[in-house]
């Protein structure tokens, strides 16, 4: 275990892609695109990112786009190489850096959304969390020329409309867990909560119902008996364990100080990497965004600097996203939402032992 838990930046971030400023009359009227969330299919390897456009009186425009990397053929052109996102004039594209590409297939449904974050299943199918209609959307994956439909998988519990699902994960039997939660600061807003949909009869049950503070992030192990959430306000992990009965115990796993709070999770083989945030220019003070690695005991191992403050989002990419030995070619991604961009390191990086 390292005496000095903070390090400076490492060398080995680099960025992924990012978007730049684009003018309201260029490509449809968009306005400024604002990243949130990332995700890499197990099935394939592509990635994908979310985002939404500023339109005019308040007006957005949900996005999905398809990361084409240089050295990849992610996305495979065709329907998808349709509306390169447009960068800003007199700015020159880095040959070195992925494309964003919007996908021009998801239809009506995402244009209309406000999607913060995305997931994959085992077979491609595409999982959308709406923070503007306040649901959770599904795409099936294409087959053939055929596109199938969005549509929604979970909207309310108990007759009443959700606040607005933040973040999402699979346990190996394809049981989702997702949080709920409205955008932080709303005043006399109801309380987040974190939410399971089963694999075997598709049944909405709550883990945590109306009593956390801006959960944002939610991860679990590959068996679903143990859930991890960032409690965002309260600057806090918890761990919901589940026990023979099926009923999930919580508990508070690790509580940070300083800074935003935590806001994305990713588990591997029993350990945390936890991603944490802060507001750009909030404090003078501000260290700025870190990956932390809790260990299996809740404890801190480590802290990585990121050359990026506001991140909100974050996911594995390359490699075998769902492979349990080594770590090979498999990357961290985390979204800054602040200056939309997308930065990586290797897994590697942020071993104990590194």
């Amino acid at each position: 275990r390292p005496s000095d838990i903070m390090g400076e930046i490492s060398g080995n971030w680099k960025e992924l892609t990012s978007v730049e400023y684009s003018a309201p009359a260029i490509e449809g009227g968009w306005g400024n695109v604002t990243l949130t969330g990332i995700a890499c299919s197990s099935a394939d390897g592509s990635i994908v990112a979310s985002g939404w456009a500023d339109g005019e009186a308040g007006t957005s425009k949900g996005m999905v786009f398809s990361v084409q990397t240089p050295n990849s053929n992610n996305g495979g052109g065709g329907a998808l190489a349709q509306a390169v996102v447009p960068r800003r004039a007199g700015s020159v594209e880095d040959p070195s850096k992925a494309r964003l590409v919007v996908d021009q297939t998801m239809g009506p449904e995402i244009e209309e959304s406000k999607p913060k974050a995305l997931l994959y299943d085992e077979e491609g199918a595409l999982f959308v969390a709406d923070v503007k209609r306040k649901c959770v959307l599904s795409r099936p994956q294409p087959r053939g020329d055929q596109e199938p439909l969005v549509q929604s998988l979970v909207s309310e519990y108990e007759g009443k409309q959700l606040q607005g699902p933040t973040a999402m994960c699979f346990d190996e039997n394809g049981t989702l867990y997702f949080t709920d939660s409205c955008e932080v600061g709303v005043f006399g807003a109801d309380k987040g909560s974190v939410f399971t949909v089963s694999s075997e009869d598709q049944m909405l049950r709550p883990l945590a119902l109306k009593c956390l503070n801006y959960p944002t992030g939610i991860a679990c192990d590959p068996t679903g008996q143990l859930v991890y959430v960032a409690e965002t306000s309260a600057n806090r992990v918890l761990r919901f364990a589940r026990r023979l009965n099926g009923v999930y115990y919580s508990s508070v796993y690790h509580t940070f100080t300083g800074g935003f709070g935590p806001t994305g999770i990713v588990e591997r083989q029993g350990m945390l990497f936890v991603a944490r945030a802060d507001l750009e220019g909030a404090m003078p003070q501000s260290k700025g965004g870190s990956v932390c690695v809790i260990g299996t005991d809740g404890n801190l191992l480590r802290e990585v600097p990121a050359p990026c403050t506001e991140i909100f989002a974050m996911n594995l990419v390359g490699g075998n996203v769902l492979q349990e030995g080594g770590s090979e070619g498999l990357e961290l991604a985390v979204v800054d939402s602040g200056a939309n961009k997308i930065w990586k390191i290797p897994v590697s990086d942020l071993d104990v032992e590194a």
